[in-house]
């Protein structure tokens, strides 16, 4: 044994020779083993527990792997549940209270219609095609004056009907407009580029649908009704409001509008996602621009804001922003600031404003302003139409809008190869 600066060395010797004991790590050269035991149970719980969890997920992957191989089927099943159960609720709905369950007979209705129209024009569209060929050509070739006569029977039809049952006081507004249409000609950017079918065919459609809502009994009480559907879906926002804040939302206005739009919001948010609101707002555009002339763009922004405010609508077309001319862009920013956001009218019809005229003038407005835009600012650059933009456009409204993106700099003999890989 030697001693070395207070620390005492043991000679030991080995199996493979001579060594120095030192007894301040013995409780480790210890632990050394008592480590590797530990590693190896450990080594062991988890091979028992691998093999445990790989006969479990033998089933559950045994389903899945049958699942994917019966998907359509699967898929059939789940939808037959639904519709069974959608019928049985619809049936109990109309049998216990059939006023009540007016809403939903035609919002079914509608949705009939709608599914029945994509499948006629699916399975049987060419052959119908085929069958009014020859009225479509019969057309084509006298479209010109056939087009005038319908005009001007329409407008000689409006003009009589309104002599009959308008008073001269009346006739007050209509000079109001005629003098807005000389200020915005002689104020416009470019009068001798001003087209005036867009024009002439805003103002009529927001006259025409002014004239149902108000003047007709039908129009009257659909408006009417519809607004009480809105109001009464809103009317929802203040149990939740009540749930929630209690008494305060009887006399803090906070309380009372921002839930509104939160909740309008929310279910705007919803209908994106399912796909509806695309559906309306395609359906609104195609009847605007195939009347009015005006390119998809803008009229798809201005469709767009009946339903949603000036920051929103543009999104629809944000993949061909940068390609809008200068018109194109005053249309719709004209567009924006004409209507109101679904849920700001949801927060005026919370001040106790009838929602049939709001919901009216929100419709009305969205041609007009398309109408004024082309007015005050006609179209004088060159459009693009290309291959590109018609089917971003498409896709767009396919809920896809954000795969477009990317293909800003593909060029167009490899697009549809692209858009089949989507």
């Amino acid at each position: 044994m030697t001693e070395t600066d207070g620390v005492q060395l043991q000679k030991i010797t080995h199996a493979k020779g001579n060594g120095v004991d030192n007894q301040a790590f013995e409780s480790e050269e210890d632990g050394i083993t008592e480590t590797n035991d530990f590693k190896s149970q450990t080594n062991e719980t988890k091979k028992g527990l691998g093999s445990y969890l790989s006969q479990v997920s033998k089933p559950i992957n045994a389903t899945q792997d049958y699942i994917k191989a019966h998907s359509q089927t699967f898929k059939y099943v789940v939808l037959g549940i639904l519709g069974a159960g959608y019928v049985a609720y619809f049936i109990a709905a109309c049998v216990l209270d059939f006023q009540r369950a007016i809403a939903l007979v035609v919002l079914t209705s509608l949705a009939i219609v709608a599914k029945s129209y994509e499948l006629l024009k699916e399975y049987k569209g060419k052959s119908i095609s085929q069958c009014f060929s020859p009225a479509v050509r019969c057309f084509k070739s006298n479209s010109k004056w056939l087009t005038w006569v319908f005009i001007l029977a329409v407008v000689a039809l409006l003009v009589l009907w309104l002599a009959l049952n308008t008073g001269t006081d009346q006739l007050i507004s209509f000079g109001g407009v005629c003098l807005f249409l000389v200020l915005l000609y002689l104020l416009s950017a470019h009068r001798t580029a001003v087209s005036w079918r867009p024009v002439f065919w805003g103002l009529g459609m927001q006259f025409c649908i002014g004239l149902f809502v108000i003047r007709t009994t039908v129009g009257f009480i659909a408006f009417e009704w519809l607004g009480k559907q809105v109001q009464i879906f809103l009317d929802y926002t203040k149990e939740g409001s009540r749930f929630v804040f209690g008494d305060l939302i009887d006399n803090i206005f906070a309380f009372q509008a921002l839930p509104i739009v939160v909740f309008f919001s929310s279910v705007m948010s919803i209908l994106y996602f399912l796909g509806i609101m695309q559906w309306l707002i395609l359906k609104i555009s195609w009847v605007m621009q195939i009347t009015m002339g005006t390119s998809p763009t803008e009229t798809l922004s201005v469709a767009g804001n009946i339903f949603v405010g000036q920051t929103e609508a543009p999104l629809l077309i944000r993949p061909y922003l940068i390609d809008m001319t200068k018109s194109e862009i005053h249309a719709v920013m004209t567009g924006g600031f004409a209507t109101i956001a679904g849920s700001v009218m949801g927060a005026f019809i919370s001040f106790g404003i009838d929602p049939s005229s709001l919901i009216s003038a929100s419709v009305m407005a969205a041609p007009c302003a398309l109408a004024i835009s082309k007015l005050s600012y006609p179209e004088t650059e060159r459009v693009p139409s290309s291959q590109t933009r018609v089917l971003k456009w498409l896709l767009v409204m396919n809920g896809t809008s954000w795969r477009l993106l990317a293909m800003e700099r593909l060029p167009q003999s490899g697009l549809l190869q692209t858009l089949l890989q989507i």
